[in-house]
């Protein structure tokens, strides 16, 4: 999903809105948003792991270091109602040059925009904040899910504030999002893929020791996450292509 304006030179405009928006460059001063990220990422329908502070913080670090973003928070007094994480992309690493894009992985969900019930006239406050500072506008959501709220929300109101909307259908989305149970779901799948399934854990468990490690404390997740895309940077997937890291 791209979304452009027509050229010339904008008007600066004021947000007629409750909201305030708080555009973040340095990836070190994220962290004074954590609480309130975190709960908007819990509160965002078909919000994902891929959206929330200690997988994006740690993302950054790795793929984007000492590189310009422009995260921009969306306010309702003292928290975030909504975030539309995106990189100051002026040498065209992942789209054209001068391109705000979000942070992206082929073949990882995408990390899209987060907002919660109040989407529409906080993504209007978002938009006119970029609109009213930037001569130009670009925007770029590559491999977005278009069915994410957020995302259907900025296409409604794009024209609005001048800018045209172009999208793209490029594959299906990578990540099997597990509705049910475990068993309910592995019992709906073909009595060939449990075979090898088993067989993959009988192998695993020949190989040595298995322990299943869950990290629940905040704290901790920085850390999880990087030993996370240190194992994918390693596996065999990373060759193929599919991996987090690739």
């Amino acid at each position: 999903m791209q979304l452009h304006d027509r050229g010339g030179t904008r008007k600066l405009k004021t947000s007629n809105s409750l909201f305030s928006v708080e555009e973040v460059i340095h990836a070190d001063d994220l962290e004074r948003y954590y609480d309130g990220w975190n709960v908007l990422a819990e509160n965002t329908e078909k919000g994902t792991i891929f959206q929330t502070y200690e997988w994006l913080t740690t993302w950054l670090k790795y793929f984007w270091p000492n590189k310009p973003i422009a995260f921009h928070f969306i306010m309702n007094a003292t928290h975030p109602v909504a975030l539309v994480p995106l990189l100051d992309d002026k040498k065209g690493d992942l789209w054209c040059p001068n391109t705000r894009v979000a942070p992206v992985n082929p073949h990882a969900m995408r990390v899209g925009v987060l907002c919660g019930e109040k989407a529409q006239p906080a993504l209007t406050a978002f938009l006119d904040h970029v609109c009213g500072h930037h001569k130009r506008v670009r925007l770029a959501f590559k491999y977005n899910q278009k069915n994410q709220p957020g995302s259907q929300t900025l296409t409604q109101i794009a024209p609005q504030h001048g800018l045209t909307f172009m999208s793209q259908k490029k594959r299906q989305a990578p990540v099997v999002r597990i509705e049910t149970d475990w068993e309910t779901y592995l019992g709906s799948r073909s009595r060939h893929f449990r075979r090898e399934l088993r067989r993959k854990n009988n192998k695993i468990k020949k190989a040595g020791s298995l322990e299943c490690v869950v990290v629940s404390d905040p704290l901790k997740c920085a850390a999880a996450m990087a030993d996370v895309l240190t194992i994918e940077q390693n596996s065999w997937k990373q060759d193929a292509g599919t991996s987090f890291t690739a």
